[in-house]
């Protein structure tokens, strides 16, 4: 493990410094105003996703509020609401509540993985503090205040408790996720390739009634909210995969080719764009889904395979999404066999986390991360795919 904490942590360190300084540079020296003076988001907009659903969420009437268009999944209101039950009612609390519990259960894992290792106690404190409070990742959604951080924290529960064997456990945590959001269902296929088809049923029976039960407390009536999740994902489609809105921040290869196409001016119809990039994702998807079920590998490779698919093939990956590498991450720490491609690997974890807002292109309206972030992770899962080497066999 050292070896490969030491290499994903040096990176980290380093792009963060490089990154911290470039941005204060631009901004002080050079006067440039957002987004050259800052790798995260615009600084007025400050935990303003976070903000913004808590008002939506706020008369348990989420699809039908006047503080704009709800695109979260019922069961994700039910926990906004909880979250405001539990935090006194002004801003500066429920940001301050937010972050802080996220950073401390992010600080928690990453120091029991840690504890893993042949570390002293400094190391493990240093090596904490850089997987954490340098993480672009982490950082970004903080600053957004995006409520990714539930499915996140549900999808590390999740993870655990599959690791750990506890099936039926780890498919109550799965539930929860795709309650909240759809894009965690492709993590399903673990119980398939481990034979665990009990729990995958549990899993589908356990979204459903979560989804129901949240339904039910809403104050529209269980038709109108289902019809109100349907037009959520319809403003979704309209303003984010075909408009802009999600233009900039972005990690999947549809999102790299629209800003491409948009930076060089190329006249091609967005819709065809996506109706192409969709149906090649989709393909590309159902191969690499059947070689994680045929294909002997160890965990953390079919788990970053996923992580890197829920990222690549979703038209709209913000990369406050990012920090779902956090999983096959601390997977790969834990893996005691060792692969020739262990050191390329662990270079790719430590970029894939370092924060790439570097604006070089001309015109100025993409950084490099908008393509960058999709080649780490096509790097990663090529890689994976063409690991043949042979898995050791664990001395008991």
């Amino acid at each position: 493990m050292k070896n490969k904490v030491n290499i994903i942590t040096a990176i980290m360190l380093v792009g963060f410094v490089i990154a911290v300084f470039y941005h204060y540079y631009m901004g002080s020296y050079l006067s440039l105003n957002y987004p050259f003076n800052t790798f995260l988001f615009a600084p007025q907009a400050k935990c303003s996703d976070l903000l913004d659903e808590l008002q939506r969420v706020s008369g348990l009437n989420p699809y039908f509020s006047n503080f704009g268009h709800a695109v979260y999944f019922p069961f994700m209101y039910i926990l906004e609401y909880i979250f405001l039950l539990l935090v006194p009612s002004d801003q500066n609390s429920y940001i301050l509540f937010f972050v802080c519990s996220m950073m401390l259960f992010v600080v928690l894992v990453n120091f029991l993985v840690l504890k893993h290792g042949t570390f002293s106690k400094l190391e493990i404190t240093q090596y904490t503090f850089i997987l954490s409070f340098m993480s672009f990742p982490l950082l970004f959604d903080l600053d957004r205040g995006n409520l990714e951080a539930f499915v996140f924290i549900s999808m590390v529960l999740f993870m655990y408790m599959f690791y750990r064997k506890h099936y039926n456990m780890s498919a109550i945590f799965l539930a929860m996720a795709i309650a909240m959001k759809l894009t965690p269902i492709l993590f399903a296929i673990l119980f398939i390739k481990h034979k665990q088809f009990k729990s995958i049923i549990l899993c589908g029976i356990s979204t459903l009634i979560l989804t129901l039960f949240s339904l039910l407390l809403f104050k529209a009536s269980v038709l109108n909210s289902i019809n109100g999740v349907f037009s959520g994902i319809s403003y979704f489609y309209n303003d984010y995969v075909i408009g802009n809105g999600g233009l900039k921040y972005g990690s999947s290869i549809y999102g790299a080719i629209k800003n491409f196409i948009i930076m060089e001016n190329i006249n091609m119809p967005i819709d065809w764009l996506y109706s192409i990039t969709n149906m090649v994702s989709m393909l590309v998807m159902i191969v690499i889904l059947l070689i994680i079920l045929i294909k002997k590998s160890v965990l953390w490779k079919q788990v970053a395979l996923l992580s890197c698919l829920t990222l690549l093939c979703t038209p709209v990956a913000s990369d406050y999404r990012l920090i779902i590498m956090f999983l096959p991450l601390w997977l790969f720490l834990l893996e005691t066999d060792k692969s020739k491609f262990d050191t390329i690997y662990a270079v790719l974890f430590g970029l894939i986390m370092i924060p790439q807002g570097y604006y070089i292109f001309y015109p100025a309206t993409v950084s490099v991360s908008e393509f960058s972030h999709p080649l780490i992770l096509i790097a990663l899962s090529i890689i994976i795919l063409l690991d043949k080497e042979p898995i050791l066999v664990k001395k008991k």
